[in-house]
């Protein structure tokens, strides 16, 4: 029993660095890709729906932006037409409720600038930014920094695991409502925004689901 549970445990430590390499593989890949084709235009990119990839026009004079709430971001919510305001976190849409996080994201605000972004979005106090998207049919997408994922077995959980080290993004919690459902939140400090790790998670087969909050 205990040589077969080394044996177990050996096997679990290849699997889980096998999913390491195959994670940087196709982190690096996409990176390639992307600085490849950042010449053309318009910038594409794509979700995952139903098991075919849907394309998406990337609009980068529209952000959303979560910040520290300073002075300047005050100031550009109150004077800006061109700006939505809200509390960075919709609980009710994750399906769970965290005083934690609530107390985390308590000094930060999310906001929606449109054109002259680039020099905002450059702060030192921005935690997070990803540009808006446009649909085939014209429809304007925006996405936070959260993605949810559905996770259909304990292995499938591990790699989730691994890949939330990997690309230094956050675990906040589970659907009450449906535990197999994971929330997980980015920065700027992960390697991609919640549509791109959504991605990457799906065609890595760590879920069969996984999609960025649209707004």
């Amino acid at each position: 029993d205990m040589s077969r549970n080394i044996i177990m445990q050996l096997l679990l430590v290849v699997v889980l660095n096998s999913c390491v390499k195959q994670i940087d593989s196709q982190i690096n890949q996409d990176i390639l890709i992307t600085t490849k084709s950042s010449a053309t235009l318009p910038k594409v990119s794509y979700y995952w729906y139903d098991g075919e990839k849907v394309p998406l026009f990337i609009n980068e004079e529209k952000y959303y932006v979560i910040t520290e709430l300073n002075e300047e971001a005050d100031f550009l919510k109150q004077t800006s037409k061109q700006i939505r305001w809200s509390s960075c976190i919709n609980y009710s849409a994750l399906g769970f409720y965290s005083q934690e996080l609530n107390n985390e994201y308590n000094d930060l605000i999310s906001l929606v600038i449109e054109n002259n972004t680039r020099e905002f979005i450059s702060n030192e106090e921005v935690v997070y930014s990803a540009p808006y998207y446009r649909g085939e049919d014209g429809t304007d997408l925006g996405i936070t920094n959260i993605l949810c994922v559905k996770i259909d077995s304990d292995e499938n959980l591990q790699k989730l695991n691994v890949f939330i080290d990997d690309c230094n993004l956050k675990m906040l919690g589970n659907n009450q409502f449906d535990p197999s459902l994971y929330v997980l939140a980015c920065t700027n400090k992960s390697k991609g925004n919640s549509l791109e790790m959504a991605n990457l998670i799906y065609e890595l087969g760590i879920s069969k689901f996984a999609t960025p909050e649209f707004i």
